[in-house]
């Protein structure tokens, strides 16, 4: 969460100062494309994680993150640009089905809610917290590292889906 939250908090600044998207709409539109792929994303999402190793799907999602953000930075401008944005917000946030559920194969049912609020609480709130500042820290006061501060949160966010793999595999598996 740190990671993806990090970076898609500091994207509208990065499209202003790095992209020459300073006219508001086109930076608007560049921003609800990203948001907008979630609308796509978590009802996939969703239905993956009832069909599949919730485990991997999280992770895949994690890593596709990553990988969107690194490629976007590679494409300068365009439709091209604009499609690897819309593909980043797709993985990055599409974690509310795949996290929701996997707290219910993780916790006693007794404990189910508490868990999700300790699981969006600390972990995703946090997360969208501090990942902004770590985003600003990695950047050094200096709009032209944004892109440096997101390949290094999109490298945190490698070792992320790797971790999420290695988590044991529960001992049931609860349909959302």
């Amino acid at each position: 969460s740190v990671a993806t939250r990090g970076t898609g908090a500091w994207i509208p600044t990065y499209l202003a100062t790095q992209r020459s998207l300073g006219v508001p709409a086109d930076r608007g539109f560049a921003v609800t494309t990203m948001y907008a792929a979630a609308i796509i994303g978590q009802p996939i999402f969703g239905l993956l994680v009832d069909r599949l190793d919730k485990r991997l799907v999280l992770a895949t999602a994690t890593l596709g993150s990553a990988v969107s953000i690194v490629i976007y930075l590679g494409i300068p401008t365009g439709l091209a640009a604009q499609s690897w944005l819309f593909v980043f917000g797709f993985f990055t946030f599409s974690g509310f089905p795949l996290l929701l559920s996997m707290v219910r194969d993780y916790v006693p049912r007794s404990a189910n809610s508490l868990a999700n609020a300790l699981v969006w609480g600390i972990g995703s709130t946090t997360g969208g917290a501090l990942g902004p500042f770590l985003v600003g820290v990695l950047s050094g006061g200096d709009y032209g590292r944004l892109g440096f501060a997101f390949t290094v949160c999109a490298a945190a966010a490698v070792l992320s889906a790797l971790a999420t793999a290695l988590v044991p595999r529960a001992t049931h598996a609860s349909k959302m």
